[in-house]
C-alpha cells in the first residue's frame, strides 16, 4: 500500500534490515470475494500473500453502472470530475436525479467551479488572449503546462487538463461547457457527510473504509492489462507498474459490502481471473437480492472439501476403482463409436460418470490440488458438448437429452475446477 512518493525520493522499504517479518493476511473489513480480488492484485505485484476475508460475509462485486450511492475513488483529481460526469447524466434534461454529491476535501471544489475554470477556458479557447502565472505571461497552452510541470504547480496542470478535455467535448463552445458544469454542480453540497455520493482520490481515502465503493476508470487499468499480457509472453513483471498496482489495491480494499467496478476496472479484474485460471466473473444482475447470489452454486465460499465431497460413498480405493471403471467404459465407447463410424442410438450407451450423486466424478477428499485439477480438466475435455459432437454421431431421438447431460457435466466440472483454484488463493502456507 505504499502509494506516496515525490521527485528524488528513494523507496528503501524492501532493503531495510529486519530480524522478523510478519504478514497480515486476515481482514475483518470485507468478505472473501473482495479479498480474492485483492489477492489477485497482490499476485500481479509478485507477492506470495493470500488475503483471507470473512467467510460469513462474502461481499459483492458489481459493474459500475449499478452504482447509486456511496464513495467514489479515483486515481487523480481530473478523474474525480470524469467520474462525476459519468455518474450524473447532465445531457438528459428530462431525467430527474435527486442524488447529492460532495468532494471529500475542500480543495477539490475548484475543479468543478466554472468561475475558477473560466480563465483557463478563455485561454484554451484563444491562447493569444494570454495567461499570467507568477508574473509571467504565456500565449501557448503547451508552454504554460510545461512551466507548471517544471515548477510543481499541480493545480494548474489539473485545471488545464479538465478544461482542454471538456472544452473539446463541448464542441469548443464556452457556453456549452459552462452549462454542463453548472448542471453538474446543482446537486453539489459542501458537507460530504450529508452527500449521497462522496468523491475523492485513493490518496485521500487510504486508511478509510466504506460500505459501498465505486472504483473509477482513471486508474491505469489498460497498462496493467497490457503488463499481464506481456508477462504471459515472457515480458512484463508488474515491477514497473508497482505504484499503479498499489493504488488499485488501495481502492478496491476500501469497500466493506459492495464494490462497484468501472468498465476498465472490471476488465482488469476479468484479466486477473483469467490469468489465475478462474472462470469469468458474472456480476449479480441489478435488482437481484443477496439471497439470490448466495443460492448460486458457483458463488459459494470455496473449500477443497466442497469440491471433492466429504460425503462420498466410496473409500479412497473405491473412488479410484470407480474412475478406472469409467475410463475403461469410455475407451470401449470410443472404439465402438469414435470417428463417427456408427451413430449412438441409446442414451445409456454413453459412458456417463458413475460416482455418487454428491461426488459424481468420484474424487476422494485426500486428492491433492494438482490431482483434483487434473481430474477436472480431463472431465471438461471429455464432456465438452462441441468436442463430443465433433467425435460422435448421436441419433436425433436422444440428441437433446445427451446435449443437456453433457452441458450439465461440463458446467459442473468447470465450477469445481474454479473452486479448486480459488482454494489455492485462500489456503495458508
Amino acid at each position: 500500500q505504499r502509494i506516496y512518493g515525490w521527485r528524488g525520493a528513494r523507496d528503501s522499504f524492501e532493503a531495510a534490515p529486519a530480524q522478523s517479518v510478519f504478514t497480515l493476511t486476515k481482514t475483518f473489513r470485507f468478505g472473501w470475494r473482495i479479498a480474492q480480488l485483492a489477492t489477485l492484485i497482490m499476485h500481479h505485484a509478485a507477492t506470495g500473500l493470500v488475503l483471507k476475508g470473512m467467510a460469513d460475509c462474502p461481499g459483492d462485486i458489481r459493474p459500475g453502472a449499478d452504482f447509486r450511492r456511496g464513495t467514489v475513488i479515483t486515481r487523480s483529481n481530473k478523474g474525480m470530475v470524469d467520474a462525476l460526469f459519468s455518474i450524473f447524466d447532465v445531457e438528459a434534461a428530462d431525467v430527474q436525479d435527486d442524488r447529492t454529491w460532495g468532494f471529500a476535501t475542500k480543495g477539490a471544489k475548484k475543479y468543478t467551479d466554472f468561475e475558477k475554470l473560466r480563465p483557463y477556458a478563455v485561454f484554451v479557447a484563444d491562447p493569444r488572449s494570454g495567461f499570467t502565472l507568477e508574473g509571467q505571461r504565456f500565449e501557448s497552452v503547451a508552454e504554460l503546462r510545461e512551466y507548471a510541470r517544471d515548477n510543481g504547480i499541480t493545480a494548474v496542470i489539473v485545471m488545464l487538463d479538465i478544461v482542454c478535455h471538456y472544452f473539446g467535448l463541448s464542441g469548443r463552445c464556452l457556453r456549452t461547457m459552462e452549462a454542463r458544469f453548472k448542471r453538474l454542480t446543482q446537486s453539489q453540497i459542501n458537507d460530504p457527510k450529508l452527500a449521497d455520493i462522496v468523491v475523492g482520490t485513493a490518496y485521500t481515502f487510504k486508511g478509510s473504509e466504506f460500505d459501498d465503493v465505486y472504483v473509477a476508470a482513471d486508474f491505469k487499468f489498460r497498462e496493467l492489462i497490457a503488463d499481464l499480457d506481456e508477462a504471459e509472453a515472457g515480458g512484463g513483471s508488474g515491477a514497473r507498474l508497482i505504484e499503479a498496482i498499489n493504488l488499485a489495491y488501495v481502492a478496491v480494499t476500501r469497500a466493506r459490502k459492495q464494490l462497484f467496478l468501472s468498465d476498465g476496472a472490471l476488465a482488469y479484474y476479468q484479466r486477473l481471473r483469467d490469468r489465475a485460471g478462474l472462470p469469468p466473473h458474472t456480476p449479480r444482475t441489478h435488482g437481484a437480492t443477496e439471497a439470490d447470489s448466495e443460492s448460486d452454486e458457483e458463488e459459494e465460499a470455496p473449500t477443497l472439501e466442497n469440491v471433492r465431497g466429504l460425503h462420498t460413498e466410496h473409500s479412497k480405493d473405491g473412488c479410484h476403482q470407480v474412475r478406472d471403471a469409467d475410463e475403461a467404459r469410455w475407451e470401449a465407447f470410443v472404439k465402438a463409436y469414435g470417428g463417427k463410424r456408427v451413430s449412438v442410438g441409446d442414451y445409456s450407451a454413453v459412458p456417463w460418470p458413475t460416482g455418487p450423486r454428491n461426488n459424481v466424478f468420484a474424487m476422494h477428499p485426500t486428492l491433492s490440488q494438482d490431482d483434483a485439477e487434473a481430474v477436472l480438466r480431463h472431465m471438461i475435455r471429455r464432456y465438452h458438448p462441441d468436442r463430443f459432437f465433433a467425435r460422435f454421431v448421436v441419433d436425433e431421438a436422444i440428441l437433446e437429452a445427451v446435449n443437456e447431460k453433457l452441458g450439465e457435466l461440463f458446467r459442473l466440472a468447470q465450477r469445481l475446477l474454479a473452486t479448486v483454484k480459488r482454494e489455492r488463493l485462500h489456503a495458508n502456507e
